[in-house]
Parts: structure tokens; sequence; C-alpha cells
């Protein structure tokens, strides 16, 4: 869905991405995550049958790629 709407969101995202880099200051509610628990084995009442996954936002994801790819193009002298 994202992909579908990712021009109205562009220039957004970019003001708030060099906003955070130029004061080093990140968003709260983007290091939120939500755990979810996926069933990985025979017994679906037992508790140790459930593997907890943490599911982060789409644009925390997005900015550390962002992060990634700049210092591997520009690494520190």
């Amino acid at each position: 869905m994202l992909k579908k709407c990712y021009f109205v969101l562009i220039k957004s995202l970019n003001h708030i991405f060099n906003l955070s880099l130029s004061t080093c200051i990140f968003p709260n509610i983007w290091k939120k995550c939500f755990i979810i628990s996926i069933y990985k084995s025979v017994d679906r009442n037992n508790a140790r049958n459930y593997q907890p996954i943490a599911k982060f936002l789409i644009f925390l994801k997005m900015f550390e790629v962002i992060i990634s790819k700049t210092t591997q193009t520009h690494p520190t002298q």
C-alpha cells in the first residue's frame, strides 16, 4: 500500500528524515513496535511453542536503509 502512495508522502518523509539527521532527534513514535506471537511447534496451548516477533513501523526501516546506504557510500575519514 505504501508503494502506491509514496509520491504523496515523499516530500514529508524527506523533510522529517533530514530534520532528524540535522537535529539528531528521532521521532519517538517510530521507535515503538508491536510484538506478535508466531506459532512454531506442536502444542498450541503451551506458551513455549510461540516465537515473539517485533514488528516495527515501515518508516523506521526506510530510515535505517537510507542511513545504511549513506554511510556505506560516504565512509567517515
